[in-house]
């Protein structure tokens, strides 16, 4: 018995102005798509407005089609890569074991739009620390990805005086 595997057709790579174009309908729509809310009527609200974005998404579009799952997904990725970058930054000033100083070209600023991919949802991506949290530190600073790159640039001239 033998299963035959359909192979997944893939859909063209998405270009700058459909990544911007998604990021601004999403915008638009960030107090549905946003919510934290799980229950049965706002999952329906949610899928909706995929459903409405891909249809405007795809009326502005010259890339080809693109489904509501396709566009989810996309978002759910541009949103991963963008706690990445902002971990990587977060973490490399505390880096210890000797060795040469990382190159300031290594902590890249963010984009326009994954600055606005950010401003969408900041909780999301300021690393606070829970409220409820037993090991929490009281008094500890937030720094913003700014405040990151100022103080490694800070570190980093002083190192190579």
């Amino acid at each position: 018995m033998s299963l035959l595997k359909i192979k997944r057709e893939r859909s063209t790579n998405f270009i700058d102005g459909e990544l911007q174009l998604l990021v601004d309908l999403v915008a638009s729509q960030k107090h549905i798509l946003e919510n934290k809310k799980t229950d049965a009527v706002t999952a329906n609200l949610k899928n909706k407005t995929w459903e409405a974005l891909a249809n405007k998404f795809n009326c502005k579009s010259l890339n080809g089609y693109r489904s509501p799952k396709c566009l989810k997904l996309k978002y759910e990725n541009l949103k991963k890569n963008v706690k990445i970058k902002l971990r990587y930054v977060k973490s490399k000033p505390c880096v210890t074991g000797g060795g040469p100083p990382i190159p300031l070209k290594a902590l890249s600023k963010l984009s326009p739009m994954e600055e606005q991919l950010r401003s969408l949802n900041p909780l999301a991506f300021s690393g606070k620390v829970s409220a409820f949290d037993s090991d929490r530190i009281e008094d500890q600073n937030t720094y913003s990805h700014e405040m990151l790159v100022q103080d490694y640039e800070k570190t980093d001239s002083n190192v190579s005086n």
